[in-house]
């Protein structure tokens, strides 16, 4: 069951497992559905006390909590929480919720504030049982110490598995790429990390500092790249190709929408990665441009011939088919590997003669090949 403690300022919403029967809040009949509660007016004056330093006024529509319940919220018993204003930052920082697990801080403008960062910093420091911290959609990045404050934080943080970055400003300051490998060298904990819909790759350090660090991780099994600016520089994605050589853990990587493939070296740095990476299973590198150069799909094709671990490939929208090697190269590596099950080709340039040897090759391998 979900319900929400709304203070006047609209701040918190807190997610609770009880037997009781769902709630619908509304701010509108605030203060009738409050008057209108029997079970937390027959709250003891400490327990109500207790509830409301939680989140300030309570806002209900016909709910009936059990005591037991609402005990569980003003103990701090709840183990997910939505931040919906920057000013709700105090509640974590003051450690209210002791078993608190997933900390969602997305959409509030996070980063408009010099101050935003380093208060997250101080809740992320508070906090010793969070798994999940979600902080997309916000303005981190925009200064310069926004994101090497929270990265220090995130570096003595030995519970969480989990961090959503994505759709910021991370990568205008060359400290950003610097404070994500000291998140990837430091924290033995994260799992899975998003910073997707940045524009890291930028700066010409970006790839390469990460890389590095993500050569040496030995903890994360996803990583979402996509959508930011990596590729603008030649040595990107050879970079980048050399620590996935290395990374033993990771199983699953999104590099889409980079702009990868208009370099020479983009395809061949790839195809390296792909022979000596053995743990990889699932690579997202739609929306590039590997299939420009007329060697792009016969280097990365001969690759996958010898790749024994991914099972997905997301290949679609990178102008695959423009040469008549394409599509037989696909094929035949697609017939010699024999752990690859899907793959994604849609959206290139493929004749319907190519189409229709693809989709044959399907049946024939009881492959999923999407064109």
């Amino acid at each position: 069951m979900t319900t929400s403690l709304i203070g006047e300022s609209f701040v918190v919403a807190i997610h609770l497992s009880t037997s009781s029967e769902e709630a619908n809040v509304s701010s509108a009949n605030a203060s009738t559905a409050t008057r209108q509660s029997p079970t937390l007016n027959s709250l003891s004056g400490e327990l109500k006390g207790l509830v409301a330093a939680v989140g300030g006024p309570v806002v209900r529509n016909k709910l009936r909590l059990t005591a037991k319940a609402w005990g569980d919220v003003a103990n701090g018993e709840t183990r997910s929480l939505k931040i919906h204003d920057v000013r709700g930052l105090s509640t974590i920082e003051s450690n209210q919720f002791p078993l608190l697990q997933d900390i969602d801080l997305s959409r509030i403008n996070l980063g408009g504030n010099h101050t935003d960062a380093p208060a997250v910093a101080r809740a992320l420091r508070e906090n010793d049982s969070q798994t999940a911290v979600n902080l997309s959609h916000n303005l981190l990045g925009n200064s310069p110490g926004d994101l090497p404050a929270i990265a220090d934080a995130l570096c003595e943080n030995w519970t969480l598995t989990s961090a959503n970055l994505s759709y910021n400003s991370l990568g205008i300051y060359p400290g950003d790429a610097l404070a994500i490998a000291d998140i990837l060298l430091e924290n033995c904990t994260l799992t899975t990390i998003n910073w997707s819909n940045n524009l890291l790759g930028r700066n010409p350090i970006d790839a390469p500092v990460i890389a590095d660090a993500l050569r040496q991780n030995r903890s994360l099994i996803s990583i979402a790249w996509s959508n930011n600016t990596l590729g603008l520089n030649p040595t990107d994605l050879p970079a980048i190709a050399a620590g996935l050589s290395e990374n033993c853990t990771l199983t699953s990587f999104n590099l889409s929408h980079n702009g990868l493939g208009r370099h020479s070296t983009d395809a061949p740095a790839i195809a390296d990665a792909l022979r000596k990476n053995r743990t990889l299973t699932s690579i997202d590198w739609s929306e590039n441009q590997f299939g420009n150069s007329p060697d792009d799909a016969l280097v990365i094709a001969n690759a996958l011939r010898e790749n024994s671990t991914l099972t997905t490939l997301n290949w679609s929208n990178n102008l695959l088919g423009r040469n008549a090697t394409d599509a037989p190269a696909i094929a035949h590596a697609l017939r010699d590997n024999h752990t690859l099950s899907w793959i994604d080709l849609r959206d290139n340039q493929f004749s319907e003669d190519e189409k229709c040897m693809l989709a044959e090759l399907a049946q024939e391998t009881s492959k999923t090949i999407l064109t």
